[in-house]
């Protein structure tokens, strides 16, 4: 062979050579390519960079993992997020069912709860504002009006009237039948009595301000004196005056006066009696004439004070002594008035003894002689003032009887 073919050859192969090792260089590179390649995918899909080596900044694939550990702490920090905000809004609804458990829990308590039904066995029953006589009253109930009450104080059932806590007289309810306990105090009961109240006590006639005023120290009593006290206050109170100027039927209307001044009930004119008012008024309103129970109680609520039927017209018990010595005596004894008809004549009934009843009737007219049974009394305490006292026997009530009513 030629030297100048021989370098031919030569030179041929050294080139093959050199594009052969070309070829592998190429191979290698575009096989690290791919391998970053697949490698960038991977990393997309699961969010997690494996990188091989180190990349140089500025480069494609510097870029490319850049963005890839952003996203990475960005989907990170959402998840965080909102994790917090699930933990933020089941706290707050916790927080919201515990407050609404504890409000409920809270105005369940307080609603106060009813511990009975009363009927109401008066014509008309005032709703007072306390559990005492008030000038001022919420409402009125009448006869057979059933209400819920929710506890008892002082002879008071409490009762609601929308928001309003009122007070009724038990003893104008079903739940006011209650019995006498005998007194076992009787005399002693004054000595054990305030000295205010004693002074009172000592007076022979008592005015209505001067009663409202014992009623008043005889309720801050202790409870087993009360009944005596209130009995010897009814034969202080409110004696029947006869007036001259008046015509000889006023004569019921004083004996109601008299019933007014035993509850301490003021007279509005003092310009006038509280006879002559008490006729007056019953023009004014136009109530009803007539000498039976419903016209004195329709005049009693129009001075604002309640009556109860004990006994009505033609009921046989009003002859039976026990009657009057425990349903009478009773009311009495708890302070309230009693009105009764005694020969068509209304009469306030001052005691219950065990002979009879003691009652007071005014001089004027010939109302003393017309009531048949009217004996001399000579008990507890001698009438010094207008008007004779007397007692009637229960065996002359069979005949003589009518009605009885309480006032409070």
């Amino acid at each position: 062979m030629s030297d100048l073919v021989k370098e031919k050859d030569d030179a041929l192969t050294e080139k093959l050579e050199d594009q052969k090792q070309n070829a592998e260089l190429a191979q290698k590179i575009a096989l690290q390519e791919r391998d970053v390649t697949v490698r960038v995918t991977i990393t997309r899909e699961t969010k997690i960079v494996k990188t091989p080596g180190k990349a140089k900044p500025g480069s494609n694939m510097a870029n490319a993992m850049a963005a890839l550990g952003s996203e990475k702490k960005e989907d990170e920090k959402a998840v965080a997020e909102n994790d917090k905000a699930t933990e933020q809004d089941a706290a707050a609804k916790a927080d919201k069912s515990e407050a609404e458990k504890a409000l409920l829990a809270q105005n369940q308590k307080k609603a106060p709860q009813p511990i009975g039904k009363a009927k109401v066995t008066a014509a008309m029953l005032r709703i007072n504002r306390s559990p005492k006589d008030d000038p001022v009253y919420l409402g009125t109930l009448r006869d057979t009006d059933v209400v819920n009450y929710y506890g008892e104080k002082d002879g008071y059932l409490e009762v609601h009237v929308g928001n309003q806590v009122g007070y009724i007289a038990a003893k104008y309810t079903d739940k006011g039948d209650r019995k006498v306990a005998e007194s076992k105090t009787d005399a002693k009961a004054v000595d054990q009595a305030p000295e205010e109240l004693q002074k009172l006590l000592a007076h022979d006639v008592l005015t209505a301000e001067q009663v409202a005023d014992a009623r008043k120290m005889i309720e801050q009593c202790p409870e087993n004196i009360r009944g005596d006290l209130y009995e010897a206050l009814q034969l202080k109170a409110g004696k029947a005056v006869a007036e001259n100027e008046l015509p000889a039927d006023a004569a019921e209307y004083t004996n109601l006066a008299s019933c007014m001044t035993m509850l301490g009930v003021s007279n509005p004119t003092p310009e006038q009696s509280m006879t002559s008012y008490l006729m007056q008024l019953k023009r004014e309103q136009k109530l009803p004439d007539g000498a039976g129970m419903q016209n004195w109680g329709s005049l009693a609520n129009a001075m604002g004070v309640s009556y109860q039927s004990l006994c009505a017209a033609g009921d046989q018990k009003s002859a039976e002594k026990t009657f009057w010595m425990k349903n009478v005596r009773e009311q009495l004894r708890s302070g309230q008035a009693v009105m009764a008809s005694v020969n068509n004549q209304a009469v306030r009934i001052e005691a219950v003894e065990e002979d009879g009843l003691v009652m007071t009737l005014p001089e004027n007219g010939t109302q003393v002689a017309s009531v048949s049974g009217f004996e001399t009394y000579n008990g507890k305490a001698e009438q010094k003032s207008s008007g004779q006292r007397g007692m009637m026997k229960f065996d002359a009530l069979k005949d003589n009887m009518d009605w009885v009513i309480s006032l409070g």
